[in-house]
């Protein structure tokens, strides 16, 4: 949970609190497509939302949300 209990957290508390963007879970992931094993670990793309509050990150979100959505949709097209 990134805030405290004033619904806001510190830049410091931030940093200390969010987790390092770690592999993508998809990386091991692979199915067989027309005969040959495609490897899904560039299919979803993983976004890290910028911003030193809870509120800067929320933010980053809420503005960016459609690109992401139309990126998968686009990356989802490559694997049909």
């Amino acid at each position: 949970n990134l805030l405290d209990s004033s619904c806001e957290s510190s830049p410091a508390q931030v940093l200390q609190q969010r987790p390092t963007k770690g592999t993508s879970p998809f990386t091991d992931l692979k199915v067989s497509e027309g005969g040959k094993i495609v490897t899904l670990g560039s299919a979803p793309t993983l976004k890290n939302p910028t911003g030193s509050t809870s509120k800067d990150i929320y933010a980053d979100i809420q503005n960016n949300i459609e690109s992401w959505i139309e990126e998968s949709i686009q990356n989802r097209a490559k694997y049909k």
